[in-house]
């Protein structure tokens, strides 16, 4: 599921931002769809000149963290996590998240620190003519949510 919003620039560009809630609890057939999907629209966008910001809950992880260790030991089967392909793009997009905190936990078991399930799943993608300058995930420890709120800073070039 994507919702974009569009918003004009003074160079007749436009900022593209675009939420994401890709699915979970599939087969992984519909993820892949998905994922064709905002490919397609992407590089569209892109070729046009505009400036993509893609944000939300990818439910799997950016491609350069690897969560094997979660697939081998998940107490759940229903929902397994898997990497983006680090090739999905051309390499000058950035995927950009904050590594030191998790941004998602399992919801199989009440939460406990250092026991649950903790991944990063909650981050930001963004096009060549941006330059990511700060983010950082508020860690609350999953007091009201399954999720923790990342922030960021950008800079257009």
């Amino acid at each position: 599921m994507l919702l974009v919003n569009r918003f004009p620039t003074s160079n007749q560009k436009e900022i593209i931002i675009i939420n994401t809630h890709n699915s979970a609890y599939d087969d992984g057939s519909l993820k892949k769809q998905q994922m064709e999907y905002l490919k397609t629209f992407l590089l569209d966008e892109f070729s046009k000149g505009n400036y993509i910001i893609v944000g939300g809950d990818w439910n799997q992880n950016p491609p350069d963290i690897d969560y094997t260790d979660i697939k081998e030991n998940s107490p759940t089967k229903r929902f397994v996590l898997n990497p983006i392909n680090v090739d999905y793009l051309p390499e000058n997009w950035t995927w950009f998240y904050d590594p030191e905190t998790p941004t998602n936990r399992y919801l199989n078991a009440p939460y406990q620190k250092g026991k649950t399930i903790t991944p990063i799943i909650d981050f930001y993608l963004i096009s060549p003519n941006i330059i990511p300058v700060s983010i950082k995930t508020q860690n609350f420890d999953f007091k009201h949510t399954d999720h923790q709120s990342v922030t960021c800073k950008m800079l257009f070039k």
